[in-house]
């Protein structure tokens, strides 16, 4: 019976339900002595436990964080791995039309709100394009604030959040910092910004990243224009292409595709852990009506199908997902001028732990593969 099958899920929930019934009958029996006492007990505490089971196998169905058994037992997972199109250097270094220019970088910046300190917050940054108000938290590389270091500028990630979460989804659940540290003390990548914006405006919207009709947040625009703004207002960054990368978990993963299928003038390279390639909306506020031609815009496979963009991407996927079909679609459309390294977890499901092993990889890959973040 598989972990994620309809017939274990309706299984445990048969099982609680007649632990349930069989408690209410009985319990009023167990009354008197010390072991009928500790049987109603025992009966008490059978009920919770199945009940608890049956929510959790119901969760795990619908979210996939455990694909199979050997998966929640803890056993090695199976992948393979990918490369396709082109060269990641020549995806992330191609011309774009329409590329934003490069510009000199200002000679003064805004005080840091935190000086001294890794982790920079913004609580309440509006954007001018899409006037949404949200957080931003960015991790500085240990060198940013040296003395001898401040003409030294530094290539980008902006790192997208999965949902219900915010962004300590990567200052603390994923451990970002460690990574990028432990990364360039063994010289395979440089340091780098690493930038999170919140994308859950407000913070129960699943937002998926898009733009919405009327009223409804612009967090496409937030994410695509206001923040690399901001970054290169507020900090010594590169500014090619090649030095700016799009990271994501989960939803996150999407909205980093999001942007190197529509935004490859800004961002070269790609990074999704556990991202599909089509919005899947989970909170009851939706961002557009039924039949809206905004649904066609954010099919990321369709959007493929139309034009390839010139980004390089790394994209960690798992074929029990139920995206998979979505995403082996999208994997099959990549082409050159794209480049794409995929790694396909063949027995795993869609959680931290999964994301987080992968991460030297990660970082690995965009130090040897995208020029802008090549140990110098």
């Amino acid at each position: 019976m598989e972990l994620t099958g309809i017939p274990f899920t309706a299984t445990t929930v048969v099982v609680a339900v007649t632990a349930f019934v069989a408690a209410a009958l009985w319990l009023p029996r167990l009354t008197g002595s010390w072991v009928k006492v500790l049987s109603r007990v025992l009966s008490l505490a059978m009920v919770n436990v199945m009940v608890v089971v049956a929510v959790a196998a119901y969760m795990n169905s619908q979210n996939g964080w455990y694909s199979s058994w050997g998966d929640l037992l803890g056993s090695e997972g199976r992948s393979q791995t990918d490369q396709k199109g082109n060269s990641a250097a020549k995806a992330a270094e191609a011309s774009v039309s329409g590329e934003r220019k490069e510009t000199k970088a200002p000679t003064t910046f805004p005080a840091l709100p935190n000086p001294g300190e890794r982790i920079q917050t913004y609580l309440d940054y509006t954007g001018p394009e899409s006037k949404v108000t949200g957080e931003i938290q960015v991790i500085l590389p240990r060198s940013y604030e040296d003395p001898s270091a401040h003409d030294k500028t530094y290539p980008v990630v902006e790192a997208f959040h999965g949902f219900p979460a915010n962004p300590t989804g990567w200052t603390k659940s994923m451990n970002a910092q460690q990574y990028f540290d432990a990364a360039v003390d063994e010289g395979r990548i440089r340091e780098a910004i690493i930038v999170v914006p919140q994308v859950t405006v407000p913070a129960r919207y699943d937002s998926e990243c898009v733009n919405g009709t009327k009223d409804k947040p612009q967090i496409e625009t937030w994410i695509s224009k206001d923040i690399p703004d901001f970054i290169r207002s507020h900090f010594r960054v590169d500014q090619a292409r090649a030095s700016w990368a799009a990271m994501g978990y989960s939803m996150g993963g999407y909205c980093a595709q999001l942007m190197g299928t529509y935004h490859s003038e800004t961002f070269g390279a790609v990074v999704s852990l556990g991202g599909y390639p089509k919005p899947d909306f989970v909170s009851d506020i939706h961002p557009w009506p039924a039949g809206s031609p905004l649904a066609e815009r954010y099919n990321l496979v369709n959007a493929l199908r139309k034009q390839m963009p010139p980004v390089a991407m790394y994209i960690q996927v798992g074929k029990q997902s139920p995206y998979w079909p979505q995403i082996k679609q999208y994997l099959d459309e990549v082409k050159a001028p794209a480049s794409l390294h995929s790694v396909i977890l063949l027995d795993n499901g869609h959680r931290f732990e999964l994301w987080k092993a992968e991460m030297p990889k990660v970082l690995t890959w965009l130090g040897e593969s995208i020029p802008g973040f090549a140990a110098r």
